[in-house]
């Protein structure tokens, strides 16, 4: 619903907002992570020495599941997202090409103005009660390439399993 995909964008750069404070130590440690949603839903991105990866799949699964932000950070949070959706106009012409085509092939699609229309009506605590409703049900897939052992990739894909309460 359109609801839900405001509240995605607001959950997710709560997420970001919250691991930014990691980022650049992982960064240090040879490793990197993105964490984002797009048309099929959450998508969470690692890379780098497999050693490393549990421990920082810990701190997104831990990100995710609590939105430990103040009022403070949260109102900064929904200033930048309404002034991403007011100039979304003005962006350049082949990302606003990409919109247009993305809202006439997507069978599901929200413009930024209809973003813009209902977004001042969330709050933060509708943002921590969020991972409750869209875990619900969930599908997980999942890939896992380079340096990393199959013992590792099935620890961490578990560990993120058992976290959203996948069944």
């Amino acid at each position: 619903s359109l609801n839900n995909a405001v509240l995605m964008d607001l959950y997710i750069a709560s997420v970001n907002e919250i691991l930014n404070e990691i980022a650049y130590p992982a960064y240090l440690a040879g490793v990197e992570f993105s964490v984002a949603n797009d048309s099929e839903g959450l998508l969470i991105s690692l890379g780098g020495y497999d050693s490393a990866l549990p421990l920082l799949m810990d701190k997104i699964i831990d990100a995710l599941n609590n939105i430990v932000l103040d009022e403070k950070r949260f109102s900064v949070i929904m200033d930048s997202q309404i002034r991403d959706l007011d100039n979304k106009s003005l962006d350049d012409a082949y990302k606003i090409a990409r919109r247009k085509v993305a809202s006439i092939t997507k069978k599901i699609f929200y413009s930024p103005e209809a973003k813009r229309s209902v977004i001042e009506a969330f709050s933060l605590s509708d943002v921590k009660n969020f991972p409750k409703t869209i875990y619900k049900g969930i599908y997980l897939q999942g890939l896992a390439h380079g340096n990393i052992s199959k013992k590792n990739a099935l620890r961490v894909s578990t560990k993120l399993r058992n976290a959203l309460g996948y069944r």
